[in-house]
């Protein structure tokens, strides 16, 4: 179960790779995967590892600056970008709560 959820806006952030959705969600009869309110269909398949920035955030979508396919993205489908500027912000943090807010994967 992923726990890299808590997203806001201004977070940079990536579309997620492809097996790492089809392994959590419902891969339909058409081979688009099921994100919940939204489907990441197979033509999405170029936007994974993507960068972009939230820039604001809806109901159940997300509108990323820079992106401009003419498909919804949601944060079922996005991972946070970690880099040192950002991890600053969790100098002094005990490792449980970095670890809750961190995607850890093999």
């Amino acid at each position: 179960m992923r726990t890299d959820t808590n997203f806001k806006v201004g977070d940079r952030i990536a579309i997620r790779e492809w097996d790492d959705m089809a392994e959590e969600f419902t891969v339909d009869g058409y081979g688009d995967i099921d994100c919940g309110s939204y489907f990441f269909v197979s033509k999405m398949k170029s936007l994974c590892g993507n960068e972009y920035v939230i820039e604001e955030m809806f109901e159940d979508e997300l509108l990323l600056a820079g992106f401009h396919a003419p498909y919804g993205v949601t944060c079922n489908m996005i991972r946070h970008v970690w880099d040192v500027e950002s991890l600053d912000k969790f100098v002094g943090v005990d490792i449980e709560k970095l670890l809750s807010v961190m995607e850890v994967t093999s």
